[in-house]
């Protein structure tokens, strides 16, 4: 245990020394960028136009934001990051940084392509059996199970509903005891398969 440690504090010095160093590196290149590691991830600092919805700075143009782009804190994100640092530091020299959902965040770009691909119970139902037979074998005991979680489904959804968590949550909700396990176990194994 002392031996992990050990050469955890050893990754742990040396990847500080080589953030260090890639700072320096970007400040001696008159990069207006640099990299901040919080936590398990790294972030690139920098000042940029303010944000569409940023809206409590109305006096400045500018604001300095930490943006993460989900980059590990080790030193292959450590490489990883310095290219984005560049490539930021470029955009900002030429003055043709747009905020986009790469630098707005990833939580903003999930909801977005949530939004995007919310499909009904019906169309999903089409896709399931090609999606559930892709990791099980076609076997009698696997079609009777996927017979029960179709019948489970369309006994408590129309074709139509749309296929949300608040919509799956209800359905849950609306049931108690055994039933409510059950359909739970169905629906979480038809969520599970898109």
């Amino acid at each position: 245990m002392a031996k992990i440690k050990a050469t955890d504090l050893d990754y742990q010095k040396v990847f500080q020394q080589k953030l260090t160093e890639a700072n320096s590196n970007l400040k001696r290149n008159r990069v207006r960028v640099s990299i901040k590691q919080t936590g398990n991830s790294l972030q690139l600092r920098a000042t940029l136009p303010l944000k569409p919805d940023d809206k409590q700075h109305l006096i400045k143009s500018k604001k300095q934001y930490d943006l993460t782009l989900v980059i590990p804190a080790n030193l292959e994100g450590l490489k990883t990051d310095k290219e984005e640092s560049y490539e930021l530091g470029k955009l900002i020299a030429r003055h043709t940084f747009v905020w986009n959902d790469k630098y707005l965040g990833i939580r903003i770009s999930e909801k977005k392509r949530e939004k995007q691909r919310i499909k009904t119970i019906g169309e999903l139902l089409d896709q399931f059996e090609e999606n559930y037979y892709k990791t099980r074998k076609k076997a009698i005991t696997s079609q009777n199970t996927f017979a029960n979680y179709v019948c489970v489904i369309k006994r408590n959804f129309p074709p139509t509903t749309l296929a949300t968590k608040k919509n799956f949550e209800s359905a849950i909700n609306s049931c108690t005891g055994n039933k409510k396990k059950r359909i739970n176990r169905n629906i979480l194994c038809f969520y599970q398969n898109f």
